[in-house]
C-alpha cells in the first residue's frame, strides 16, 4: 500500500481538508509544513500545496500540485 507525504504552507486554512480526508481514508501519511515566506521563495508559483504518493520502496510515484 502506498504512503503519502503532504507538504503545505503553515497558514490558517491551508491543508485542513486534505488532512481530514487522508485520516478518514485511513492511509499512512506524514506532513511537512513550511513558513509562508520561505515557500514563496522556494516555489516558482508562490504557494505550494503538494501531495506526494510514495511506493513501498520510498520512491515518489505521483505528485499532485495545487496552486
Amino acid at each position: 500500500m502506498p504512503s503519502y507525504v503532504f507538504r503545505y504552507v503553515n497558514a490558517v486554512g491551508f491543508g485542513e481538508t486534505t488532512r481530514l480526508l487522508l485520516t478518514a481514508a485511513k492511509v499512512e501519511w506524514t506532513e511537512e509544513s513550511s513558513d509562508l515566506e520561505q515557500a514563496r521563495l522556494d516555489h516558482p508559483n508562490g504557494i505550494p500545496v503538494v501531495l506526494i504518493q510514495k511506493n513501498s520502496d520510498g520512491s515518489p510515484d505521483v505528485v499532485f500540485n495545487k496552486f
